[in-house]
């Protein structure tokens, strides 16, 4: 028992714009997104009304980043509280509105997580300008519970799953960084910036695909191992498996590629056993737009193909249209390392554009390769 009194608000109400809970940004460096952010803070942050934004994209090409800096503009400008909650599932979603309503008033940290987390949502349907970030969202289905219920400030999505997600109108999916901007980025991060290392530098950025994980894991190691660019590129080149699972020394918490699409290839492995099939055909072919016709016979049925696609690109894997696939060669790299190499015996007049899928002996898949 407490005397009365004993327990205060943790924050002022003159204050409460100033609350957060920001991660800190993972590099100082951030390139090339001028146009999203400015799409972000076009978006109304009072009133009523759905304001809720998806930012979609496969993993590593920065969504989290580019919400992380949305949000310290608008924790600048007043607006907020600014919050953010990893929303990757129901149970992390609860936990992350309750730590809000305990970081309002410490009282609700001796409530169960469900009611204090039902606390924080009325609470923000009371006022306008805050902001609350539901960082890697995985299935809509988890959020509908609070989006329908908060329309006085704004609320960013970030996710890999491209998916339907009802009533939120139309996401802002972000794509690799220009060539010029992913150099600029290995420059900032290296300190590199005469035109011998530029050379360098832009072709390690062609090879990691101008995705912007990519190039911060590259940047980061290159300036704490003060190797070169060169070295790097032929490592990768080598062992790329290594390579792309390998922090920077000092640095073991970094996220690496390696790390974060093996969450990926193992929902994917769960989901559909001829997704995975499919997407060990696609490591092996060009990263350039595939005619989706030559797939056709890659699985038992054509509605199996199509299945598969669907699936692949809910995840942001490929790049899905009504008449190509397109798969990013990074994913490409890291799924050769980890899967059996095409067969070698293919006649010289095939060699060029022949793949046979190991999972599937009889089926030729006649393809650009890399």
């Amino acid at each position: 028992m407490l005397p009365l009194g004993a327990l205060q608000a943790a924050v002022p109400d003159d204050s409460i714009a100033r609350l957060n809970n920001l991660p800190e940004p993972d590099s100082r460096v951030f390139e090339g997104r001028d146009s999203a952010l400015a799409a972000l803070r076009d978006l109304p942050s009072t009133g009523t009304g759905i304001v809720t934004q998806t930012v979609r994209g496969m993993g590593g090409v920065g969504k989290s980043t580019l919400v992380l800096h949305h949000a310290h503009v608008c924790l600048t400008a007043g607006h907020g509280p600014v919050w953010w909650i990893n929303a990757s599932s129901p149970a992390t979603i609860t936990t992350g509105l309750a730590s809000l309503a305990t970081a309002i008033d410490p009282v609700h940290a001796a409530l169960p997580l469900d009611e204090a987390a039902d606390w924080a949502v009325t609470w923000l349907q009371g006022r306008t300008g805050w902001l609350l970030v539901f960082d890697n969202a995985e299935e809509p289905a988890d959020l509908h519970p609070y989006l329908g219920r908060l329309h006085t400030g704004q609320t960013l999505v970030t996710t890999r799953r491209d998916l339907p997600w009802r009533d939120l109108g139309t996401p802002l999916r972000l794509d690799t960084l220009t060539p010029d901007a992913s150099l600029k980025v290995l420059q900032e991060i290296t300190r590199r910036h005469t035109d011998t290392d530029a050379a360098g530098l832009a072709h390690l950025a062609e090879e990691l695909g101008y995705l912007p994980l990519a190039l911060q894991q590259a940047g980061a190691y290159l300036a704490q191992t003060r190797t070169t660019a060169t070295s790097y590129l032929t490592q990768l080149r080598t062992d790329p498996a290594d390579v792309l699972a390998t922090t920077p020394p000092g640095d073991s918490q970094q996220r690496t590629i390696a790390q974060l699409w093996s969450v990926t290839f193992s929902a994917v492995q769960t989901e559909d056993r001829h997704a995975v099939e499919l997407l060990r055909t696609l490591a092996y072919c060009a990263p350039d737009p595939l005619p989706r016709h030559v797939l056709t016979t890659a699985l038992p049925t054509v509605r199996d193909v199509d299945h598969a696609l669907g699936i692949l690109a809910a995840y942001s894997l490929i790049t899905l249209t009504d008449l190509t696939v397109i798969v990013h060669r990074l994913v490409q790299t890291v799924l050769r390392s980890t899967i059996p190499a095409p067969p070698q015996d293919c006649s010289p007049a095939e060699s060029e554009d022949c793949y046979a899928d190991p999972g599937l002996p009889s089926t030729i898949i006649r393809a650009k390769l890399l």
